[in-house]
């Protein structure tokens, strides 16, 4: 989840967002611009889902890193999606 930033939250503005299950925010000037690091934020996105049947296992965290990987020192293009596809259950 991207945005602009708001200011500082207090703790109890976390722990209400992490009861509703919100994700973390990450604000736009830092948005992933490289490939590894939109790989990373993707990971996290997957760890952070609400269902915990559709976060990935720390398996196929890893599996899908190495896979990422591969890819990345191939040089292979990598849309959002397909980034996003790694770490769906």
């Amino acid at each position: 989840h991207l945005e602009e930033p708001k200011g500082n939250s207090t703790q109890e503005d976390l722990a209400t967002k992490k009861l509703r299950g919100d994700l973390p925010n990450l604000p736009l000037k830092y948005k992933p611009k490289r490939k590894e690091a939109k790989v990373i934020w993707a990971a996290v996105r997957a760890c952070f889902r609400r269902d915990p049947q559709k976060r990935p296992t720390a398996y196929r965290l890893a599996m899908s890193m190495e896979v990422a990987l591969i890819w990345i020192k191939s040089k292979r293009e990598l849309s959002s999606r397909t980034i996003e596809q790694l770490f769906s259950i």
